[in-house]
Formats: structure tokens, C-alpha cells, sequence
């Protein structure tokens, strides 16, 4: 279970400042109070990284939260992808993007600090020493890794991380699956993102800026797996049973998703409370 610094659960829903939120799709005033109104429904996990929009994401998300206690808002951001897909695992290189973090959120420290696709060479020992000591320093409170492939299996094996962020969707594979299941053994919380890939709504005309970023997003990713892609969208495929999936049968600890509608967070939050209480 994941819990804020009062020792109370942090909840199974973690909000995904990112994609829209990062630049002109969304408003950076609508960011900051679709952010209020979650917290106002018990969303307390909030997730974010430095490659959003060249830091504007974690600006805003920064700016969301001044004023709020510490104690009931539990934060997350990454290192190693910098904007424009620039990678450094490098220790100097984690430092200077953790406190570049921590300026534009606003705060003194990170509750989890996510290593963001690293490869499997780039998980030395001198790397997970220094990470060691930023949990030590009381600049990180958690360690995560957050992948798709080879890396993830590595990092459990290593015992340096807390947290696993990765694919949990409808459509996961046996590979896919056997990493969350990997993670579980060592006792590693679990957050699962792409768990809604499979419910999405069939195509409709783009009636705002950020309808039009997921249509270029989901084009881009068609055109990058050759029209076939790996979760597909259908219609017998709720939100509900994409939620069921993630959080009863994969055991995920934490749903992360973006959304730009108060309505979508609601349903959401509702349904996962539902699942919460009868598994």
C-alpha cells in the first residue's frame, strides 16, 4: 500500500500530469483546477516528469499544489529522459534533474523518484548507490522504475526499487505479465499505466485542443507499430472491465491515467472505490 507522509493510503488512483497538460492542448489555468477538483474527490497520487513539455508540465502540477499539506499529497516525477528524449543515467546528471524537479514543483522533496526508461546497462551499482543516498538525504522517499521491457525484470533483481511503473493493460502479454508478477514476489508496489487503452472511445470529431492531441497520439502510435498496435480499442471492453483487469487480476496497486474532463476522473473514481471494496 502506498501511504502519505500521515500514514494514510494514498489510494488506487494516481493522476497523470502529462501529455495535454504539458502544453497548449490544455490551459495551464485548467491544469491547475481539474488538479483541485481531484484531490477533492480523494485523488491524492499525482505523477508527473521532466520531459512533459520541457518541464511545463511539472510547473504547473508545482503551482496545483502550493499551499497544500505534504502530509495528504503524494507526488511522483522522473529523471534519465530529459525533453526532447534525451537520456543521462549518469549520477551528475540525476542530481541536476532532481533539483530542477523540485524547483519548478515547488518542493523539498520527491515522494518517488522514477528512473524513466533506462536500459539495463545503465542500472550500475555507482547508480543505485547514488540513488540509495538521495533516500537517505531525505530528498526521495520512494525509488521507482518505470519501463516496458528488460529493465524492469533487472531492477527487481537488484532489490533497489520500491515502486514499478509499467504496462498493465487489457492486452498485456505473457512478458508483459510476468514482470508485474516479478515485482509482486519481491514485494514491489505496482503501478499500472495504458490500463484504459482498451476501453477508448471510438473515433469522433476533435471538439477541443486536447481531443486533438489524443487523435495525433493515437494516429502516431498506429503509424509506430504498423497499423496493428498492441492494445486495440473495443467496444466489449469497458472502462470497468479494463479497471477489474488491472486491479483484481493483475493486483495493481495504483492506476495511473490522464484525463482533461472532471466527468472522466468521476466515473473513475467511483468504479475503482466499487472494485476496491469488493475484491
Amino acid at each position: 500500500m502506498i501511504v502519505t507522509r500521515s500514514g494514510q493510503s494514498a489510494g488506487r488512483i494516481g493522476f497523470g500530469v502529462s501529455g495535454p497538460h504539458a502544453g497548449m492542448a490544455v490551459p495551464p489555468r485548467k491544469t491547475i483546477d481539474l488538479v483541485h477538483k481531484a484531490v477533492a474527490l480523494g485523488i491524492r497520487i499525482f505523477d508527473t516528469g521532466p520531459s512533459y513539455g520541457a518541464g511545463a508540465a511539472e510547473r504547473r502540477l508545482g503551482q496545483a499544489v502550493s499551499g497544500m499539506s505534504r502530509d495528504d499529497i503524494f507526488i511522483s516525477t522522473k529523471v534519465g529522459t530529459l525533453p526532447g528524449g534525451r537520456k543521462d543515467f549518469s549520477p551528475k546528471g540525476i542530481e541536476a534533474s532532481l533539483q530542477a524537479s523540485l524547483w519548478r514543483l515547488g518542493l523539498s522533496f520527491i515522494d518517488v523518484l522514477f528512473l524513466h526508461g533506462p536500459a539495463v546497462c545503465d542500472l550500475t551499482p555507482q547508480l543505485l548507490d547514488f540513488l540509495s543516498t538521495l533516500k537517505r538525504d531525505g530528498l526521495v522517499r520512494y525509488l521507482g522504475i518505470a519501463g516496458r521491457g528488460a529493465e524492469l525484470g533487472h531492477a527487481v533483481q537488484t532489490g533497489g526499487f520500491d515502486i514499478m511503473m509499467a504496462p498493465a493493460g487489457l492486452f498485456i502479454d505473457a512478458r508483459g505479465r510476468s514482470f508485474l508478477e516479478m515485482a509482486k514476489k519481491e514485494n514491489m508496489a505496482l503501478w499500472g499505466i495504458e490500463v484504459l487503452g482498451a476501453a477508448s472511445a471510438p473515433w469522433r470529431w476533435p471538439q477541443s485542443r486536447a481531443d486533438l492531441w489524443y487523435l495525433a497520439r493515437a494516429i502516431k502510435r498506429q503509424i509506430s507499430q504498423g497499423g496493428a498496435g498492441v492494445q486495440h480499442s473495443n467496444p466489449a471492453a469497458s472502462v470497468r472491465t479494463c479497471l477489474h483487469n488491472a486491479l483484481c487480476n493483475l493486483s495493481v496497486d495504483v492506476v495511473l491515467s490522464t484525463s482533461t474532463r472532471l466527468n472522466h476522473l468521476q466515473e473513475m473514481t467511483m468504479m475503482v472505490d466499487e472494485l476496491t471494496r469488493t475484491s
